[in-house]
């Protein structure tokens, strides 16, 4: 595990750059679209020991991914105890590789967080967290001990709200992803039975789904509020794991536990990372990359270094400005892109009036690119911006321009090879030619010249054909 988002001693984050790129900038990984699962919760409830139980998930999918029963709980560092012991935000060390039910490869990253209401830190800190979580991830897992209260959902829309503001610039239905609710330890059953389908009633319940004619404006403005900012909102109800052995209960080992904690186990695991359940990061309904989350992180992290919250204009600001750089990039590698597939495209120089032609068209294309990137034409610095883009299209076309001059300079001055060396052919075939008709006393030996000196300049002209790209049909022969 490797802690990308620091607490320090004024209670205020700090972020670990490097940390962040050791994680997200591995190279197997960083092109690949990235799906992040992430934990939050209440300090003390559990949120490292569920991480590292869906650890084994994708070390052991194609085997009984529980493991040995015997084998202590481990990855993610967790303690029992009153104390809290996760601090800041912290990233798994490597991304997974897997396939969606879609078949498109995804990169996969479990995170941990600080939990929320501890002792040791400032309400402020615990919002912060919680906000950049929500930001942060695209499957939030949500934890709770024994009841889902009203409250949990209080808490879960202040984050959100701060958040939306980021997501949804353009007005999105779904500013964020998805939600699940883990409520560990449910002790009523008989009312709402383990697994999803309990979680669900119990949810509903809450919100006032069941009863809609009785539910308060409170209620169904929270209930709306989730529907339009997240595409999914679940509830999973646990069992107790039911420890009948001491030790299991401090290392976390899957032996002593209820056989049916087990199972409930797995259901929830298959829930949240099956190929079908995996779901892509985005940020305003476009999917990024390992290496664009980097950046996003990056820049919306100092953000929440202070003890108030971030002003959300500030916010959509930053936000609009990591599209217009990813924007600017992207059209920029297209640019270059289709200028070189220009100068290579059929092996011949191409002339500096020609290359210009070509470019007009490619500029059009990468403009309109820009121009359509996602949250950059409602905002007032996107002139800026395409002022900006503008001048490294021409540095880049100057650049371009250059080598094609410069080529074709030394092209003209370049001597003729084919021609000076058909005169020195000629020269050898007309010497063995002289040597037959002067030197007649020794006949073997001249006709040996002279065809050596035909065969020696047939063999030449096929090497000065093939050196200037002429094929001709005594070369085939």
């Amino acid at each position: 595990p490797v802690t990308v988002i620091r607490v320090n001693e004024q209670g205020k984050l700090t972020l670990d750059s490097e940390a962040l790129r050791s994680v997200l900038l591995q190279e197997d990984v960083r092109d690949l679209p990235v799906v992040v699962l992430l934990v939050a919760g209440a300090f003390r409830s559990g949120k490292s020991s569920i991480l590292n139980v869906l650890l084994r998930f994708p070390y052991l999918r194609f085997r009984n991914w529980l493991g040995d029963p015997y084998k202590p709980l481990e990855g993610f560092p967790w303690m029992p105890g009153a104390d809290a012991h996760t601090e800041g935000i912290v990233f798994w060390s490597h991304l997974f590789r897997a396939t969606t039910a879609d078949m498109k490869e995804v990169a996969v990253l479990l995170v941990d967080t600080q939990g929320s209401f501890g002792t040791s830190s400032s309400m402020a800190t615990s919002v912060h967290i919680c906000a950049l979580s929500v930001l942060i991830s695209s499957i939030q897992v949500f934890n709770v001990i024994r009841n889902l209260q009203l409250a949990h959902l209080q808490h879960l829309q202040t984050c959100y709200e701060y958040g939306e503001q980021v997501q949804g610039l353009e007005g999105a239905a779904s500013g964020f992803q998805r939600c699940v609710l883990l409520v560990r330890d449910w002790p009523w059953p008989k009312q709402h039975e383990f697994g999803w389908e309990g979680g669900d009633q119990l949810l509903q319940k809450i919100l006032g789904v069941e009863s809609k004619n009785k539910a308060t404006d409170e209620l169904r403005a929270r209930r709306t509020y989730f529907e339009s900012c997240l595409s999914s909102l679940k509830c999973f109800l646990m069992p107790s794991p039911g420890h009948t052995n001491y030790v299991c209960c401090l290392n976390g080992a899957v032996h002593g536990i209820t056989p049916s904690f087990n199972e409930y186990l797995r259901d929830f695991v298959w829930g949240v990372l099956s190929p079908s359940e995996l779901v892509v990061k985005t940020v305003a309904e476009v999917p990024v990359t390992a290496s664009e989350l980097c950046r996003f992180v990056e820049k919306i992290t100092p953000m929440f270094s202070s003890e108030k919250l971030p002003v959300p204009g500030i916010m959509v600001g930053k936000t609009a400005e990591f599209f217009a750089e990813l924007a600017r990039e992207k059209a920029l590698k297209e640019y270059r892109y289709s200028l070189r597939q220009v100068l290579q495209s059929n092996g011949i120089l191409i002339s500096p009036e020609e290359l210009k032609q070509k470019e007009v068209n490619i500029r059009e294309k990468v403009l309109d690119s820009f121009d359509n990137a996602p949250c950059l034409k409602l905002y007032e610095f996107n002139k800026k911006k395409r002022e900006s883009f503008i001048k490294e299209l021409d540095t880049s076309f100057s650049d371009v321009r250059a080598e094609v001059l410069d080529a074709s300079k030394k092209h003209r001055k370049k001597p003729n090879l084919k021609e000076d060396l058909t005169v020195i052919f000629k020269v050898v075939a007309q010497a063995g030619s002289v040597c037959a008709r002067t030197i007649p006393a020794i006949p073997t030996a001249v006709n040996y010249a002279a065809n050596a000196g035909n065969a020696v300049a047939r063999g030449l002209a096929e090497f000065v054909a093939l050196s200037t790209g002429e094929v001709t049909a005594n070369i085939k022969q």
